[in-house]
């Protein structure tokens, strides 16, 4: 090992993502600790044994040699066949052309891995929801106590004033009574809420769970936010229980910050699809409204092992890592967001 490739090994152990370096005939020169787990092997020389075989079931020569210098990164998610199982491994390639360097950086990703940066992405997209959440709630709120003010003077009005009309008046309190419970109903839904959306994605153990609870608490959530923009909400759910094994709060909010992100980039009088179908094996969730073709560039850019510095990206990115942390695939279809997850049979 060269003095410059034992310094960019002793860099590359601290990355929060696996590094691989290939030579220009695509020989693995050097991995780090994540890169090999990323791969299925403990440690390097394992991985440099058996690496050769790899590309070649893998086609990599094929996929790495169109190439051109400095170009955009290849991001794929290839499937392995080890001995012990199959799993899947998400890259991003870069390659390193320039005078006295013809390599590839191959960033290296897991994506069934239970990881700590994975998390911290988590948490940052529910952030940036909340923060959009929470001026729509804000307003919400606002609007129910000054219609809950003014119904009050009214109310006071009509029992204090003195009135020829009876049977007006007490049309008029029974009136201005039942705005009164229905701004109430209107805060109670928005307390109801606000416990389950500021919690924070929990890493607890996936159990069964049947996804037409989740949309069905992904659009009681949005609808305030979604009237605040005059869009309509649509939810088409099977009768029979849609049931797989996932953590079912992560992806509960990996579905919202997908809503989230289609409602605000939809215009006035949209409709937001929320559309829940079932087949022998597998199960698709597909959510889209008339403008959510916007998408398809933000869930290309959101293939790598890193988010993407788009804006917009981070809510796809993140929203990836838990479908495909919990066996799914998340991609643009059916004129919107597809997102497939394995059905499992109580």
């Amino acid at each position: 090992m060269t003095a410059s490739l034992f310094e960019f090994g002793a860099l590359a152990e601290h990355f929060a993502v696996g590094v691989l370096l290939l030579d220009g005939t695509l020989a693995l020169q050097f991995a780090n600790r994540k890169g090999c787990e990323a791969w299925g092997y403990s440690e390097s020389a394992a991985l440099t044994r058996d690496w050769e075989s790899i590309t070649k079931r893998l086609a990599l020569a094929e996929q790495f040699s169109g190439l051109p210098k400095n170009a955009a990164p290849l991001q794929e998610k290839l499937r392995l066949r080890l001995a012990t199982k199959n799993r899947h491994v998400r890259v991003e390639v870069y390659p390193l052309q320039h005078d006295g360097c013809d390599c590839y950086l191959v960033l290296s990703k897991d994506p069934g891995a239970n990881d700590p940066v994975d998390e911290i992405w988590m948490l940052a997209s529910q952030v940036q929801a909340l923060s959009t959440l929470a001026s729509t709630i804000a307003h919400d709120l606002g609007s129910a106590v000054n219609n809950m003010q003014l119904s009050l003077r009214l109310f006071e009005a009509a029992i204090k004033a003195p009135s020829r009309d009876p049977e007006r008046t007490q049309a008029a309190i029974v009136r201005y009574a039942r705005v009164l419970r229905e701004e109430f109903d209107q805060i109670a839904d928005l307390a109801r809420a606000l416990p389950q959306l500021i919690k924070a994605p929990q890493a607890s153990a996936s159990a069964s769970t049947d996804v037409r609870e989740l949309l069905v608490n992904v659009e009681r959530w949005v609808k305030h936010h979604a009237a605040a923009k005059q869009v309509r909400r649509e939810l088409r759910l099977p009768k029979v229980p849609a049931l797989a094994v996932v953590n079912a709060q992560k992806l509960e909010f990996a579905l919202f910050n997908l809503v989230l992100a289609l409602v605000d980039n939809a215009p006035s009088g949209d409709v937001l699809s929320l559309i829940l179908s079932l087949e022998r094996k597998v199960f698709t969730v597909t959510l889209r409204t008339q403008q959510s073709r916007f998408l398809r560039e933000l869930i290309a850019v959101s293939e790598g092992v890193l988010p993407a510095p788009v804006n917009g990206a981070l809510p796809i990115f993140a929203a990836r890592l838990v479908v495909e942390a919990q066996g799914g695939e998340l991609d643009f279809s059916d004129g919107g967001v597809s997102i497939t997850l394995p059905r499992v049979f109580s």
